[in-house]
């Protein structure tokens, strides 16, 4: 590699010092606050009973063997990151609003895609479709790790699959959209951490840090 100067290489470690601290960031409370539909999109993922810890916690289940060193703060973070878009907002709105209703009847004059919505058919697609425009957005590997947590049915994704037809309150539970929006929110999130730790990796290899220099940022 040529020879990095001086005044380069100085820029480049506070660079990398910024970066660092942005992505372990211990406080989130305040982070999004004046982002529209932040709060809300959290809260009806609760409300179906998706909480941002079940969801961290499967990316970091996934994702800490192939990622050095990570926390769960760093997938929180992570995590927070995709939900602020507003391309993912919009998209978990709408399928929730679909999975709500479905459970309401909202579809009963249509006998054969009822059946499809309330059943999860797997030839139905379109619950694919909707939540792969969360995951696109952060590129191929996004995608990949959605369709690999979907298959593999853990934590969360494996719940609300068991609760899929089951009777809640007196009404059969819909969770056609949101398990493929929950897998591909985690899988936008994985692809978020494999990209700024290799940006990181790649800084220091540029840099020639050592373990300590870099501890020490």
């Amino acid at each position: 590699m040529a020879q990095m100067d001086e005044i380069t290489r100085t820029i480049l470690i506070q660079d990398l010092g910024r970066l660092k601290k942005k992505f372990y960031h211990p406080d989130f409370r305040d982070l999004y606050d004046d982002k529209r539909n932040y709060h809300h999109v959290i809260q009806i993922l609760e409300n179906r009973g998706v909480t941002m810890e079940s969801i961290a916690e499967l990316v970091y289940n996934r994702q800490k063997n192939y990622t050095k060193d990570l926390s769960m703060t760093t997938v929180t973070y992570m995590l927070y990151e995709v939900l602020q878009k507003r391309e993912v907002q919009n998209t978990i709105m709408m399928g929730i609003a679909i999975d709500i209703a479905t459970e309401q009847g909202a579809f009963a004059f249509d006998e054969d895609l009822n059946n499809q919505l309330v059943n999860d058919k797997g030839t139905f697609g379109l619950d694919e479709v909707l939540a792969e425009s969360i995951s696109h957005t952060s590129g191929s590997i996004g995608l990949s790790n959605a369709y690999g947590l979907d298959i593999a049915k853990q934590g969360i994704i494996a719940k609300l699959n068991d609760e899929q037809g089951t009777e809640r309150n007196g009404v059969k539970v819909s969770n056609t959209f949101i398990d493929d929006l929950v897998a591909h929110i985690a899988g936008a999130t994985m692809a978020r951490i494999a990209h700024k730790y290799q940006t990181i990796t790649d800084m220091i290899e540029d840099l020639e840090l050592s373990e300590e220099a870099y501890d020490a940022l």
